[in-house]
């Protein structure tokens, strides 16, 4: 009776320390497989962080470009000595895309979309839309980006020229609608 006793004893010994040795052997795994995740996350956040700051230089290039662009058709029409009328062509708007301009022609300064939004009754993604196709159509829609935060506007130059020949052919109806 002792022999089987303390065969059972033995076989118990090698099956506890057999698992306490696979329980202690799986933790570690778990344990790397969690610094790992852990890892990749930072990487991510950081790559998050990088996609953003890059996205916000992009923003102040695309507007020093735009100035210098400005700057350059000054001095082209400095050195060329006339105010030559800039040819505008103006694809045919819907009435939609004209309430949108209409409020970035009534409004002093930039409005972001959601703005835009609640003055028109449309949802932003097409306020955004429809700033994309009246860009799309030549109409000059200036965008500028101030503290994340996209802020929209139309070309000064081009609000004279709306006063004075009416070119997005705006009436009386829908500019009423949006006055203050």
């Amino acid at each position: 009776m002792n022999v089987k006793a303390g065969f059972g004893a033995g076989v118990r010994k090698v099956t506890f320390s057999y698992i306490r040795n696979m329980n202690s052997r799986i933790r570690d795994a778990f344990q790397r497989v969690r610094e790992e995740l852990e890892e990749h996350l930072e990487t991510i956040n950081r790559n998050t962080n990088e996609i953003q700051d890059l996205y916000e230089f992009l923003c102040r290039i695309e507007a020093k470009v735009d100035k210098i662009a400005e700057r350059v058709d000054e001095l082209d029409m400095a050195v060329t000595g006339s105010r030559r009328k800039k040819s505008i062509s103006i694809g045919n708007l819907s009435l939609r895309e004209k309430e949108v301009a209409t409020v970035l022609y009534m409004e002093a300064e930039p409005q972001p979309a959601d703005r835009i939004a609640r003055r028109t009754g449309l949802t932003v993604d097409l306020v955004e839309n429809y700033l994309t196709s009246l860009s799309q159509k030549g109409v000059p829609v200036v965008k500028d980006v101030v503290d994340g935060v996209v802020f929209y506007s139309l070309d000064n130059d081009f609000k004279q020229l709306q006063a004075k020949e009416n070119v997005l052919q705006i009436n009386e109806l829908i500019t009423k609608e949006f006055q203050f």
